[in-house]
């Protein structure tokens, strides 16, 4: 049931459904000569499937390109807020590493939920 409801929503069933159908009645498409127009309802479906797989490349590639950035700016913040207190000796450095790499990890752990299948349900 899952599948059907993705493949509706990404539009496939749509392009699937006239690719099925056009293989199934091409007798009656090449005796009227109605060939050229069920390859473009084709046409237009794989346009509108590709539209839409681009649009949520982008999305996709913003998305990650944010949270690497972000990322790296709360790590490079705590670099630059820390070094000097583990120079002054008020902050220990191997409690200092785990500080600076703890942005890193609360990245990767938010990217893998967010990826999660039930992840917007």
């Amino acid at each position: 049931m899952v599948a059907i409801v993705i493949v509706r929503a990404c539009g496939l069933g749509d392009r699937d459904r006239t690719v099925a159908e056009m293989l199934g009645g091409m007798d009656d498409l090449v005796a009227t000569g109605r060939v050229p127009r069920a390859v473009q309802d084709v046409a237009i479906h794989d346009a509108q499937l590709t539209r839409i797989s681009r649009a949520r490349a982008l999305s996709a590639g913003i998305r990650a390109s944010l949270a690497l950035a972000l990322t790296g700016a709360g790590s490079v913040a705590v670099v630059l807020i820390g070094f000097p207190a583990v120079r002054a000796g008020r902050l220990d450095p191997a409690l200092f590493a785990v500080i600076v790499l703890l942005p890193l990890a609360l990245g990767d752990a938010v990217r893998s939920v967010c990826s999660s299948p039930r992840w917007g349900r």
